[in-house]
């Protein structure tokens, strides 16, 4: 399942020009929107329990994930690792993020195989949360009270600007 999530994201990715890394960013979430809710099944299937080799939070990262998770998640961390380092955006220093986790973010970073700021890293994650939440509520019918499309536009939007990227709609 995660392989043709992840074919669908790269897809998505290779549609626009190399040296856009926010397009390409915008592009790969909306596909992640548009193609979890045109595969509900799979996506809960996916998304919606940890898989056993995920249950701990430092498993996320150890060579014990599965494959196809890792090359799933390597979309966004590729795409994010090229937004950082070609406009670097505002982040939080170092030292405001709470020590116990700065060193996660830090773990994190390394299994991104980048030397990013914690700071860096929070935002991806928080960024990730985001976005994920969103299409999470959308698949499983809790987004009742507004309609979904626009609302994840002007989240994707707000996700934007924290990322330095110019927004299209």
């Amino acid at each position: 399942m995660y392989d043709e999530a992840t074919a669908h994201l790269e897809h998505a990715r290779n549609g626009c020009r190399p040296e856009l890394a926010g397009l390409r960013t915008l592009a790969v979430c909306r596909e992640f929107r548009r193609w979890s809710i045109s595969h509900p099944a799979e996506f809960t299937l996916v998304f919606a329990s940890p898989l056993p080799a995920l249950k701990t939070r430092k498993a996320a990262g150890s060579p014990h994930t599965p494959g196809a998770a890792l090359r799933f998640a390597g979309v966004f961390g590729q795409l994010f690792v090229e937004l950082w380092r070609t406009a670097p955006f505002p982040v939080p220093a170092a030292e405001a993020v709470p020590p116990a986790l700065r060193t996660e973010l830090v773990s994190y970073a390394r299994v991104l195989g980048e030397d990013l700021p914690p700071g860096a890293v929070q935002i991806f994650a928080s960024s990730w949360i985001r976005l994920y939440g969103l299409v999470s509520m959308e698949v499983f019918g809790h987004l009742h009270f507004a309609d979904a499309a626009p609302m994840f536009e002007a989240e994707l939007a707000d996700i934007g600007r924290r990322l330095g990227i110019a927004f299209a709609p």
